[in-house]
């Protein structure tokens, strides 16, 4: 994506201090993307987890909302790839 997104190291930058963040107050060593709770026998409940959240009104603000999201999307899959890299 280079040339297209000529704020990607200032942005994952951002992500990276909201996700560290997430990891000291949470102490989880793993992030999801979604959070899956059971509200009734038989029957889960599926929602971006908080830090999804957090980072898409980040970038919402940042950027506005149509372009926000798409950052989200950009950070989100980044970070998917750069992790499948590490592992």
């Amino acid at each position: 994506m280079p040339g297209s997104w000529p704020t990607q190291k200032e942005d994952m930058r951002l992500a990276e201090e909201l996700l560290i963040r997430h990891f000291h107050d949470d102490g989880e060593g793993e992030f999801g993307v979604e959070e899956v709770t059971v509200v009734q026998e038989g029957s889960l409940n599926v929602e971006r987890a908080t830090w999804v959240i957090e980072l898409e009104e980040a970038f919402q603000d940042k950027y506005g909302e149509s372009k926000g999201l798409k950052i989200t999307n950009s950070v989100i899959s980044e970070l998917i790839i750069t992790g499948k890299k590490r592992h």
